[in-house]
């Protein structure tokens, strides 16, 4: 689980998240101690109730299992074209590239959620978000 989602999970007991996914506190504190791996049902149900305590749509199933990262909630290989109000300027770039540039910040991981999964353009600071259709030019 990368930083900033441990971050969130601060906010969240592990009381509360044993109680929404139905889980005992001492598994709770294995899985988020990294001595356990759950199985795929009970990571997609961490992850769900995660997002529930949160109030984030960012955690997902390879958060609680890293053996999982074929289930993550954005496709890192989806292009996405990102148009810079500032500069005017467009770039194709992947959505994992993305994060990774912009070290994981949250309101993009929820930006590229809704875009990914309800293909609605989405606003993030400066930025216009589009996903990048496979017979447009890529342009950096």
């Amino acid at each position: 689980m990368i930083t900033v989602k441990r971050l969130l999970l601060r906010g969240v007991t592990h009381k509360a998240l044993a109680q929404a996914s139905q889980t005992s506190i001492p598994y709770i504190s294995k899985i988020l101690a990294g001595k356990h791996r759950p199985g795929r049902d009970k990571a997609i149900n961490l992850a769900r109730c995660a997002n529930q305590l949160t109030g984030y749509a960012v955690f997902d199933a390879s958060d609680f299992n890293d053996e999982l990262h074929n289930l993550d909630n954005v496709c890192s290989d989806v292009m996405i074209r990102v148009y810079s109000l500032l500069w005017k300027d467009t770039k194709i770039i992947s959505a994992g590239e993305l994060l990774e540039e912009h070290s994981y910040n949250i309101s993009l991981m929820v930006a590229l959620n809704h875009l990914v999964y309800d293909g609605v353009s989405q606003s993030w600071g400066g930025y216009n978000l589009d996903l990048h259709q496979d017979d447009e030019p890529v342009r950096w």
